[in-house]
């Protein structure tokens, strides 16, 4: 909620130049659905943020800001994003089996990404992001206290 409420107070807080719309399109091949929104506040700088579903009991929500290398709206970018991570979870082992009780977990973290974006015809865009972060895990378990957590996304989507 306090993401969602940070992100909102930044949306308002400047003057609307462009927003997008994306779907990852990678993780659908890995059974993760996600959906972003961003606000391009100058042709450099622009925030967002991503929310990704996992096998339908795990979400993550990633707030960002990014800033771009480039010119204008219209051209082909790099970017580099700091993030945040707020990832909520039911503990399991690597063959799905739950522990600790069937204790739900959550982690807060941060981190680093690199990207590039590319518009298509008919403000259609095309970005691929990847990056880093550690989180701390919010709930004592048997798990270690920290997560490095670690992003690949494709995604699609359309500019307005």
């Amino acid at each position: 909620f306090l993401y969602l409420s940070l992100f909102q107070s930044c949306i308002f807080s400047f003057a609307q130049n462009a927003n997008e719309l994306k779907i990852d399109g990678l993780g659908l091949a890995f059974n993760r659905y996600g959906i972003s929104y961003e606000r391009l506040f100058e042709p450099n700088s622009g925030v967002g943020l991503k929310l990704i579903m996992k096998r339908a009991e795990d979400y993550y929500a990633i707030p960002y800001y990014r800033y771009y290398f480039g010119g204008n709206y219209d051209d082909d970018k790099l970017f580099v994003e700091g993030s945040g991570l707020y990832y909520s979870y039911d503990s399991k082992d690597y063959d799905g089996n739950i522990y600790d009780g069937g204790k739900r977990n959550s982690i807060l973290g941060a981190g680093i990404g690199f990207g590039a974006k590319t518009r298509l015809s008919s403000n259609f865009i095309i970005e691929g992001v990847a990056s880093s972060g550690i989180g701390k895990v919010l709930m004592a378990t048997s798990e270690s206290k920290y997560k490095i957590i670690l992003q690949i996304s494709v995604s699609v989507g359309y500019q307005f």
